[in-house]
């Protein structure tokens, strides 16, 4: 599958917290893909890799990891929310965080 209309898109906690954005330039701050600012960097609170904070832990209700949440990360593009990045297949507009970050090149976050 391809997700190139999700470049772009910036991904939005429900507290509207930002993210990052979902581009292929590894030299963006804002990207997803740059590890030494708070979306890519594994470490941040603030990111989604981060498999103990609050938007990349498999038990939070902000994180696109949890299968059964209501409230995950929005995809958002020119304001319009057009998706959400969720494990949560049940959600309307869901797309898979692994999927997408294995199109962007990103390895899938280990929980064993």
């Amino acid at each position: 599958m391809s997700y190139t209309i999700l470049l772009g898109a910036r991904l939005v906690g429900c507290n509207g917290r930002n993210l990052g954005t979902i581009t292929i330039n590894k030299l963006d701050s804002a990207s997803l893909l740059y590890p030494y600012a708070p979306p890519g960097n594994k470490l941040s609170p603030n990111s989604i890799f981060n498999k103990f904070g609050s938007y990349g832990n498999q038990f939070n209700s902000m994180s696109a990891y949890n299968p059964v949440t209501t409230t995950p990360p929005s995809i958002v593009l020119n304001g319009t929310v057009i998706g959400y990045l969720t494990k949560n297949r049940a959600l309307t507009g869901a797309i898979d965080p692994d999927s997408l970050f294995e199109w962007l090149g990103i390895p899938p976050i280990n929980y064993s």
